[in-house]
């Protein structure tokens, strides 16, 4: 198996050359229409529409110029009368800046400051989609308990290259700790998963679909990879959040960019993410989590 490196590299973008044709235009037309500015060490963000060219809210890699690209053209206005750029919307190009920053973290220097806090990240994804597809499914208490190993391993899976039997004991451990067992039984679970579901398979959405379905459930035999997005889009209600949402199924940047970017919209709680992220008024392991989100961006975007 192996981690994805760059968004390009995703389920989503399979198969599609999009991003290569949005960074081609943005690097010979956008900087002679000053459209585009530099917004950090790593990261570059558009200012304004382009012709014939489609809004991307992923962030964009140059693996070449070493740079990661981030739309915010919906957050700079132009003034009437000098004609200079001016922020119209702080909060969402904050937050976007936030995910270029991650991304070129993530892409350039490796995983090691996110493992240090995937903890937080791996709970609120595992307890987030089992909460989401137990409800619409009814599950009952014991295949649901089975689901939240299984949602905590595979996210967790996300930031290892291999899961050799050194990392596996890692994963187990930190499991049991999210789920609040023993690492005896989350090792039990884990193994039979392990029986249907290779561990030395690239983790994307096909596998943790596959692996929901073998779960010991009349329910879930026909569950694929329909039913697993449309479980991660129920998580949280917002038109561009359906592409960060499924591409943080395999992509911890943006899912710890989509959890910052709940985090910053206390009137989200309504939403089953936003109840998890924004419950509790006091929530140490959010805002410290939010803390190291904030110091790894602000490595390589402007985000103060």
């Amino acid at each position: 198996m192996s981690i994805f490196h760059s968004p390009d590299e995703l389920s989503i973008n399979a198969g599609m050359n999009t991003n290569t044709k949005i960074l081609s235009h943005l690097k010979t037309t956008a900087a002679t229409k000053d459209l585009l500015a530099k917004a950090g060490m790593g990261v570059m963000e558009t200012r304004g529409n382009f012709d014939k060219m489609p809004v991307f809210i992923l962030p964009i890699v140059d693996e070449k110029e070493k740079m990661v690209y981030v739309d915010n053209h919906e957050s700079w206005s132009v003034d009437r009368d000098t004609r200079e750029y001016r922020i119209k919307n702080p909060l969402n190009r904050h937050n976007n800046l936030i995910y270029g920053g991650l991304v070129f973290e993530w892409m350039f220097n490796g995983t090691g400051d996110f493992k240090a806090g995937m903890v937080y990240a791996t709970d609120v994804f595992a307890r987030g989609l089992k909460t989401v597809i137990s409800s619409s499914l009814r599950l009952d208490v014991a295949t649901e308990f089975d689901l939240f190993v299984l949602c905590a391993f595979y996210h967790a899976s996300l930031y290892h290259e291999k899961i050799d039997e050194s990392t596996l004991v890692k994963i187990t451990t930190m499991v049991s700790g999210i789920c609040k067992t023993s690492f005896k039984l989350t090792e039990q679970i884990l193994e039979r998963i392990a029986q249907r579901n290779s561990f030395e398979e690239t983790m994307n959405t096909d596998w943790l679909a596959q692996a929901i379905s073998t779960l010991d459930n009349h329910s879930l035999r026909n569950f694929d990879y329909v039913a697993l997005t449309t479980c991660m889009k129920n998580m949280y209600y917002s038109g561009e959040a359906t592409t960060r949402l499924i591409a943080a199924l395999e992509y911890p940047p943006v899912w710890w960019g989509f959890i910052n970017q709940v985090a910053s919209f206390n009137s989200e709680k309504r939403t089953p993410l936003g109840a998890l992220v924004n419950g509790l008024k006091a929530d140490p392991s959010r805002d410290n989590f939010i803390v190291r989100v904030a110091r790894i961006a602000a490595t390589h975007a402007d985000i103060v």
